[in-house]
């Protein structure tokens, strides 16, 4: 956009051969300004990582980082995840410009609990906020924190890993959450969720 600048995104990765069940996965991204835009206005919101704020003088033109790092085992009826990765839940996917949202922790999936029925599991002890993270917290009105009742958000830099209790504000050992999927109807997806 000429008025709010322009970024590219490259991300790359390798997943290892599987073995004995396990395999190990290791991805990182490059986001940095295009320079094909410069009318020095504000950037898009969402588009860059760094500071919370919306300076755009604190935001970063350049980021370097890991995305996913993690080992996983699997077999017919278990799947194990261990490390830092995007996460795929009801209340955690969401549509992101370049680098997602990172969560640190475990996650199972057992699939043979019952027939066309899966039970999924995490248990998450750090985020790291994602590029369209700040645009997703004014979006959905969340200026006035519901945990904490202040405006203070997040106290992190986008791209940096921190534990729960920083970014609430309040003491927290993480996050817990469990789901049960299943598709036994036709054409018929039922999913519940609780998040702790």
């Amino acid at each position: 956009d000429k008025n709010t600048g322009s970024v590219y995104y490259l991300n790359l990765g390798y997943t290892t051969p599987v073995y004995n069940g396990f395999s190990l996965k290791v991805s990182g991204s490059v986001v940095g300004d295009t320079g094909l835009t410069d009318e020095d206005k504000a950037i898009a919101a969402g588009m860059f990582m760094g500071d919370v704020t919306s300076d755009p003088s604190t935001v970063m033109d350049t980021y370097i980082g890991f995305e996913d790092i993690f080992l996983k085992y699997q077999n017919d009826s278990l799947d194990l995840k261990l490390g830092h990765f995007k996460l795929d839940t009801p209340m955690r996917k969401n549509v992101y410009s370049t680098v997602p949202n990172l969560y640190e922790g475990i996650t199972f999936t057992l699939k043979k609990i019952l027939p066309e029925t899966t039970l999924a599991g995490a248990y998450l002890t750090r985020m790291s906020y994602g590029a369209k993270s700040l645009t997703d917290w004014g979006l959905i009105g969340e200026k006035i924190d519901t945990m904490t009742g202040s405006s203070s958000w997040a106290k992190t830099n986008r791209g940096e890993f921190e534990d729960f209790g920083t970014i609430i504000g309040k003491d927290s050992t993480g996050i817990v959450a469990v789901g049960l999927t299943n598709k036994s109807l036709k054409n018929t997806t039922i999913r519940a969720w609780d998040y702790y």
